[in-house]
């Protein structure tokens, strides 16, 4: 199995294991939602996934989502 399909697979299982758990910091889910995002729009044509992820391009996502 492809590493990007783990990845996505993991991803999927945590939003899931967050939407059934009642949690009330939503800046962490917002942060924890933008990691995800930022990392899958860096995904490579290949399925290769970034080493590194920008902390401004992350905290632009976390700003968008709220």
């Amino acid at each position: 199995m492809p590493v990007g399909d783990e990845a996505l697979r993991f991803a999927e299982r945590l939003l899931a294991l967050l939407d059934a758990a009642h949690y009330t910091a939503t800046h962490k889910f917002a942060t924890l939602l933008a990691l995800i995002d930022v990392a899958a729009e860096r995904t490579g044509p290949d399925r290769s996934v970034p080493d590194t992820l920008s902390a401004t391009e992350v905290g632009r996502r976390v700003i968008e989502l709220y």
